[in-house]
């Protein structure tokens, strides 16, 4: 595999769409139900892909996963007691790979990948939130280095996930 990491296309816009609709379905059938048919979807690939916050892992023409950084906070985010409050910090959000490439270290790449951007705009954070039910995301970032520093709560997520938290989880960089 030739790993590449880059800016995903306006013609890539629609592979990065499937990646979101195969993961939440993934998800669902596995009970984590953070991601619906309704959230995360093409919509949200094209909006971050047109602010140049959308980025691909491929090998070769091949778009095997996708991130998007940008320095937005979630609304949510407020009530966060951040470890790190000086600075700008780089948040990922909507960090997919599709379930026929995952297991192979790809989340950890774009991560990796997360916090170089980081390095290159001075920012002192990058911070992430995951499901509570993710263990194996939960647990991923842990051993990556990040920080729990508290819970929040997708109010306008699927009913049978809404009253859970979400852990936000911050990296010194």
């Amino acid at each position: 595999m030739s790993l590449e990491i880059r800016t995903v296309t306006e013609t890539e816009i629609t592979a990065a769409g499937k990646i979101y609709t195969a993961c939440s379905h993934a998800m669902n059938q596995k009970g984590l139900f953070n991601w619906t048919p309704e959230y995360p979807t093409q919509k949200e690939a094209e909006r971050d892909q047109r602010a140049g916050a959308l980025y691909g892992a491929f090998d070769g023409k091949v778009l095997m996963g996708v991130v998007t950084l940008d320095n937005t906070p979630a609304p949510e985010y407020a009530t966060v007691s951040w470890g790190i409050q000086s600075g700008a910090a780089l948040y990922i959000h909507r960090l997919a790979v599709h379930p026929s490439y995952q297991r192979r270290g790809l989340a950890k790449k774009l991560i990796t990948f997360a916090e170089k951007q980081a390095q290159k705009m001075a920012a002192s954070a990058v911070r992430i939130d995951s499901f509570s039910g993710n263990h194996r995301a939960v647990l991923t970032y842990e051993k990556l280095g990040f920080v729990k520093r508290g819970e929040i709560y997708y109010r306008n997520k699927d009913p049978r996930v809404r009253e859970l938290p979400f852990y936000c989880f911050e990296k010194a960089i």
